[in-house]
């Protein structure tokens, strides 16, 4: 393969992770806006006090069904009060979906399967952006990263040898 086709598909694929890394954003954005409209046109669906204030300070904000069950949780991390997470949780209370920021550079979105392991990551941080697949018994397969070194594939079999890189710096 030569320089230019490898630096062409780079370039592709560059695009194609910007243009995954808005949808992703925009669809976060459209999920809430959707559950804010429907809690609007709902104000009923849990029983509680209603309470006019500009503003409310809490450590931990819990969401919970009507049963009383936590489903998702808004709170900082217990080894460090300065990052805040955010963790929506399957019936059986083990984490699905977790949102964090993890210090001044880095943050993350963990999507779990039902057993709590990893399936997919998406990661920021200063020297840049990264995702993760990980498949069914949580074993590393691919890593698409957008390092400041540069632009990065690896994949790997299910004995985590890696068998394919592409690079480009």
């Amino acid at each position: 393969m030569h320089d230019a086709d490898l630096c062409t598909r780079l370039d592709k694929l560059e695009h194609q992770m910007k243009f995954w890394r808005t949808l992703t954003v925009l669809s976060l954005i459209l999920c809430a806006a959707g559950a804010i409209t429907h809690l609007e046109a709902n104000p009923n669906w849990i029983k509680t006090t209603r309470v006019d204030a500009t503003a409310v300070v809490a450590r931990e904000f819990d969401l919970v069904n009507a049963t009383g069950r936590i489903t998702a949780r808004l709170a900082p991390l217990p080894d460090n009060p300065d990052s805040p997470y955010l963790v929506f949780k399957y019936p059986d209370d083990k984490a699905a979906i977790s949102i964090g920021v993890e210090n001044q550079s880095a943050s993350s979105i963990s999507l779990l399967n039902s057993d709590g392991h990893p399936r997919a990551i998406v990661h920021e941080s200063a020297n840049g952006p990264d995702l993760s697949l990980f498949d069914e018994e949580a074993r590393i397969r691919m890593v698409l990263d957008a390092f400041r070194t540069g632009p990065q594939i690896s994949i790997y079999d299910k004995a985590r040898k890696q068998t394919v890189v592409a690079f480009s710096n």
